[in-house]
C-alpha cells in the first residue's frame, strides 16, 4: 500500500486524468474491480472520487468509504450525485462552473450551421450521386436571421456572441431579467420562439426548467 492519499476515478474516460493525479495519489479504479473487494480493501482508505457524470455514486457505495471527503466533479453540474446526502454525511461536492462553455457553444454553431445549411443533407446527396441528375433543395444564410436562446448563462451568452459573427440578430428568454445584458430579452418562450428562425435551449437540466 502507498503512503499517497488514495483516489479513485469514477469512470474510464478520466483515465487520462489519472495519469496525472499519479504523481500526487494512488488512483484507484471504480471500474476495474469487484465492488465488494473495493469495499472490503481499498476503500477503506479513498479520501476523494474524481467523476464526470457518467456513473451513478450511490448511497451503498459512498458509505463503505469511510476515509470519503471529496466527490471532485471534472464537468459543469452534479448529474449522478445526491449533494444534499454528501454534505450531511461530511462530503463536500465541487464542479466545474464553465469549464466546457465554449466547447458547447462551439456545438451548438455547428449544428446550426448544418441545419441551416444542409451540409449533413448535402453530403448525403453528393455521396449517393444524386447531384448529376437532381437538384438539393435551396438553403438560406445564417445572415439576417434571428436566433432565439433559451437561458442566457455562460453557454447561451457565448452563443450569442457567436452568433452575432454570422450576422445574426439575437434575442433571449430567462426567468430571470440580466439588466446588463446586450441583447434583448423576450416576454415569454412562446414569444421569442415565434419571433425567432433558430430556438437553442441552453438551459439547465433542473426541476425548475421542466
Amino acid at each position: 500500500m502507498s503512503d499517497k492519499p488514495v483516489v479513485m476515478l469514477a469512470h474510464p474516460m478520466l483515465e487520462r486524468m489519472g495519469e496525472a493525479l499519479a504523481a500526487t495519489y494512488q488512483v484507484e479504479r471504480l471500474w476495474a474491480q469487484d465492488r465488494a473487494a473495493l469495499l472490503a480493501g481499498v476503500g477503506k482508505e479513498v479520501q476523494a472520487i474524481v467523476e464526470a457524470g457518467e456513473v451513478v455514486l450511490d448511497e451503498a457505495l459512498l458509505l463503505g468509504l469511510p476515509q470519503l471527503k471529496l466527490i471532485a466533479c471534472v464537468s459543469v453540474g452534479y448529474d449522478g450525485v445526491d449533494v444534499p446526502w454528501c454534505r450531511a454525511h461530511g462530503i463536500e461536492v465541487t464542479h466545474a462552473p464553465g469549464l466546457n462553455a465554449d466547447d458547447v457553444a462551439d456545438h451548438a454553431m455547428g449544428a446550426m450551421i448544418c441545419a441551416m445549411r444542409g451540409i449533413l443533407e448535402g453530403d448525403r446527396f453528393i455521396r449517393a450521386g444524386r447531384w448529376a441528375d437532381e437538384r438539393l433543395r435551396p438553403f438560406g444564410s445564417l445572415t439576417g436571421k434571428q436566433v432565439g436562446i433559451v437561458g442566457l448563462g455562460r453557454i447561451g451568452e457565448r452563443i450569442a456572441r457567436r452568433a452575432e459573427v454570422f450576422g445574426m440578430r439575437v434575442a433571449w428568454w430567462g426567468p430571470r431579467d440580466k439588466p446588463g445584458a446586450a441583447w434583448p430579452r423576450a416576454k415569454s418562450v412562446l414569444a421569442l420562439a415565434q419571433a425567432s428562425d433558430v430556438l437553442i435551449v441552453a438551459a439547465s437540466a433542473t426541476a425548475d426548467n421542466r
